[in-house]
């Protein structure tokens, strides 16, 4: 599926072949549960996969839509080994993101890129959730010095990182580009619990590539949100606003 996505490089995705994708997934997924199994994940009220398999794409024998459109998934990063034993050995602190909620949006990409331009007009809508508790501040970081000035000098619960998304098959490794330069395992210090990332294919799953996305918990990230597969700027805005909302 990735390397479907990868190939198009920006062209309209052909449906019939992503269907076809799909279907060969939930084939393998359902091939690797028993009878009861694929009952427990059609009964649960949330899942926690330890798998570097995309489970939340499948759709069971059971079920009409894929996993991840009916049931919370949380992913816990498997690589590396060591890290992922330290994670679960710890039980993360309880934030409550209830009364005000402060969310810093990190521009990475440039205004003279119109994905840049179409990914800052999509935060206007958001000015009319400050009465709902919102509190959001959009800061442009033309380099990784910038992006760590903003999230050390803006206090916020939720941290959007809104950049291009870069994955290396050749070092199988992904992560997202600031102004010029690549982003991969770089220090931000202190990170807020919540961390989106609009950018493509940051986590990708198929052939347990180094992440971005993964390497952030150890900066402090409670919860991250990336994506496995290229995605459309407005469909990635929209998203992110409603999740807010």
């Amino acid at each position: 599926l990735e390397l479907m996505w990868q190939s198009w490089q920006g062209q309209a995705p052909n449906a019939r072949k992503l269907n076809r994708r799909l279907a060969r997934i939930d084939a393998a997924a359902s091939g690797c549960l028993t009878e009861g199994e694929v009952f427990a994940l059609a009964s649960a009220s949330s899942i926690t996969a330890f798998t570097e398999f995309p489970i939340g794409i499948a759709t069971t024998p059971w079920g009409s839509a894929p996993l991840t459109c009916r049931v919370p998934i949380a992913y816990r990063p498997l690589t590396p080994l060591t890290r992922a034993l330290q994670f679960e050995c710890q039980t993360p602190p309880i934030r409550y993101l209830g009364n005000r909620v402060r969310v810093l949006v990190a521009e990475c990409i440039p205004t003279s890129d119109v994905v840049g331009r179409l990914s800052r007009s999509s935060w206007a809508v958001t000015q009319g959730l400050g009465d709902a508790g919102i509190e959001l501040r959009v800061v442009d970081c033309d380099g990784l010095d910038a992006l760590r000035r903003a999230i050390g000098e803006t206090p916020a619960d939720i941290l959007v990182i809104s950049a291009h998304g870069w994955f290396d098959r050749a070092v199988n490794a992904a992560g997202f580009i600031c102004g010029t330069g690549r982003v991969l395992d770089q220090e931000f210090g202190p990170l807020p619990p919540v961390v989106f990332l609009s950018a493509c294919h940051v986590w990708p799953r198929g052939t347990g590539a180094v992440r971005v996305a993964s390497l952030l918990f150890r900066q402090g990230a409670v919860a991250v949100i990336g994506t496995t597969v290229p995605a459309d700027v407005r469909n990635k805005s929209l998203l992110t606003v409603r999740l807010l909302a």
